[in-house]
């Protein structure tokens, strides 16, 4: 079964991670010092977190889904061989690069660090999802046998451990270990599904306050930048509402996109590749924040590195082992 609306909240969490990397690859290069442009620079990088929350999201509605029969063998031999080639062919290149011109060592060094998980900061992404791939034979039986009532005791359980109750200690609350899960995209994961599949009409069809909430969330963290609260990425709790929120209008849209029909086989290349052309103009060229804090110059980056890394995806997928095994 079709769901029209996936491919455009895929493109959109695609052009939301890059938003969020052309100004986090400042922040976290530069030592900004302007109150003004650290603020608008935070702005543009926690308002657009809701991205990855919406990959995951993605891949819970369509491989928790119990029409969908999916067993470790099928998922060995396609998706996690895809995602671990893909680290292979990027993160590690990536890996070895980050290494040398950071003078922490050479290639071995290089090697250890992609073995460790500790590639260029986008590719965390992809070890996790080697996760969530694995551990979906063990949910699946939850997802198709569970009550409505399970399906919400079981997210607000979730939701407290592994997003509320780490934002609470990110904030000074000192809970230490306190009934905390640590990693919180399973949780997000299966919140998709229920998004997807489970959540009910007279939510979905209040397409009203579905967007009156997403204001409020950007509100929120608008103002949690301007006063510098600990924001606890993207298990945020206000992140998560907000990824929540565009996934449920873009269901109650039911958006479908021409253009986003067509650019989804790219935009896993694009979201491979972009950091390349980021860290490239940030670290190698070093062009500095007067450059990029307009908005129309902060745009008109955006756009170079968007087009350049869908550009490259192409010619890269007119390779056929990179079609077929990896892009």
């Amino acid at each position: 079964m079709r769901i029209n609306y996936i491919n455009s909240l895929r493109l959109l969490a695609t052009l939301s991670v890059v938003w969020l990397h052309t100004s986090a690859g400042l922040l976290d290069t530069r030592d900004i010092m302007n109150f003004d442009v650290k603020f608008w620079l935070s702005c543009h990088k926690y308002c657009m977190q809701f991205g990855v929350p919406v990959f995951v999201m993605i891949s819970g509605a369509l491989f928790l889904n119990p029409a969908k029969e999916i067993g470790f063998p099928l998922l060995l031999r396609k998706y996690v061989k895809r995602i671990a080639l893909a680290l292979l062919i990027f993160g590690l290149p990536m890996c070895v690069v980050e290494t040398y011109f950071s003078n922490t060592g050479g290639v071995i060094n290089g090697i250890v660090h992609f073995v460790k998980g500790q590639s260029w900061a986008h590719m965390w992404y992809l070890y996790m999802l080697i996760g969530l791939y694995l551990i979906t034979p063990i949910i699946k039986p939850f997802v198709a046998k569970a009550s409505d009532k399970d399906w919400i005791a079981a997210l607000v359980l979730m939701f407290v451990m592994s997003s509320l109750f780490p934002t609470m200690n990110a904030l000074g609350a000192g809970l230490t270990s306190w009934m905390i899960i640590s990693t919180p995209y399973i949780f997000i994961y299966m919140l998709g599904y229920w998004l997807c599949w489970k959540a009910p009409q007279k939510i979905v069809g209040n397409k009203t306050a579905l967007t009156v909430v997403a204001l409020l969330c950007l509100a929120v963290i608008v103002v949690k930048c301007y006063y510098g609260f600990n924001y606890y990425g993207y298990a945020d709790p206000v992140t998560i509402c907000l990824a929540s929120t565009l996934f449920l209008l873009f269901r109650s849209f039911n958006v479908n996109w021409k253009f986003a029909n067509w650019i989804t086989p790219y935009c896993f290349g694009i979201y491979l590749i972009h950091n390349v052309f980021i860290n490239f103009a940030y670290k190698f060229l070093k062009i500095e924040t007067e450059m990029v804090v307009p908005i129309l110059n902060f745009i008109g980056f955006f756009l170079l590195f968007t087009l350049l890394s869908f550009i490259s995806t192409y010619i890269l997928m007119k390779i056929p082992f990179m079609k077929k095994h990896v892009l």
